[in-house]
């Protein structure tokens, strides 16, 4: 499955979908949304990891940089749904808590 990411945004808030392998390669896609989002306006950001097949370092690390900037702006960072794979590698990297995974 290729990549593919899309952000669709509402009033202070942002809906990010991810699909595919979200690598390291394909994090600056993810990222330059989330930066344009943010500049928008919006602090608080819905994640939908559901199709997301691999995930690396630098995948994980877009997330935790958009993690921490809702944080920082007061906001929220919550993931709807998340697939297996995507749950154990933010299992594994000891991120399931802090990405709301644990239920």
């Amino acid at each position: 499955m290729e990549f593919s990411s899309a952000v669709r945004r509402h009033r202070g808030h942002a809906h990010l979908t991810v699909a595919g392998s979200l690598d390291a390669f394909s994090r600056w896609q993810v990222t330059r949304q989330v930066e344009d989002a943010v500049a928008r306006g919006c602090r608080d950001f819905v994640v939908d990891a559901g199709d997301v097949t691999f995930l690396d370092a630098g995948g994980l690390g877009a997330l935790i940089r958009l993690r921490n900037t809702t944080r920082a702006t007061g906001g929220v960072l919550r993931f709807e749904s998340a697939s297996p794979r995507f749950r154990w590698v933010c299992g594994v990297a000891g991120l399931d808590e802090s990405f709301g995974l644990t239920a």
